[in-house]
């Protein structure tokens, strides 16, 4: 028995119910890379078949989601409907991690590059993202996450990587 390999397996199930569909349709493909025994096998596909684990799934789901939104409610606000569709394709590319300053910030980040791809309108989204993040690092105490390329000219961190130095452009904080 290879326990890891089916605790990898089933987290990575519970994180993504598109998955378990494709697994009720083709089990073997969809697990494939996991090095099961013929019981854990049983056992995944037992577990993948029984209703209860569309709320593990739910239940995943929303932690990811209570973690951003405690972090970032008005930039979630600002998106709208939007703020769904941004959510899923985050959690189709990106890991969880649970802890809300790293979730939040990676959020972030993937909200500044859709941004920058011209997927969303940046405007006012981008500066309520940018004051939450800043907000919460300050409530929290943690040091702010390194400076990202934002995609805007008109800051000041973008042209010389400093947002307090006003002979840059930036604010003197004192």
């Amino acid at each position: 028995m290879s326990l890891a390999e089916f605790q990898r397996a089933t987290a990575e199930f519970v994180a993504s119910p598109e998955r378990c569909v494709r697994a009720g349709a083709d089990f073997d493909a969809e697990v494939r890379e996991f090095a099961l025994d013929e019981r854990e096998r049983r056992r995944l596909r037992a577990m993948l078949a029984d209703r209860g684990m569309s709320v593990n799934c739910t239940l995943y789901r929303v932690n990811r989601f209570v973690t951003i939104f405690s972090v970032l409610p008005l930039t979630c606000r600002l998106l709208g409907a939007a703020a769904r569709t941004e959510l899923e394709e985050f959690w189709r590319h990106s890991p969880a991690t649970l802890q809300y300053r790293d979730e939040a910030h990676a959020f972030g980040a993937w909200l500044r590059q859709r941004m920058a791809a011209g997927a969303i309108p940046p405007g006012q989204a981008a500066d309520v993202l940018r004051a939450e993040l800043a907000a919460f690092d300050l409530a929290t105490g943690d040091p702010p996450a390194p400076a990202e390329a934002t995609g805007d000219p008109t800051d000041p961190a973008e042209a010389t990587g400093d947002p307090t130095d006003p002979a840059a452009g930036g604010h003197d904080q004192r």
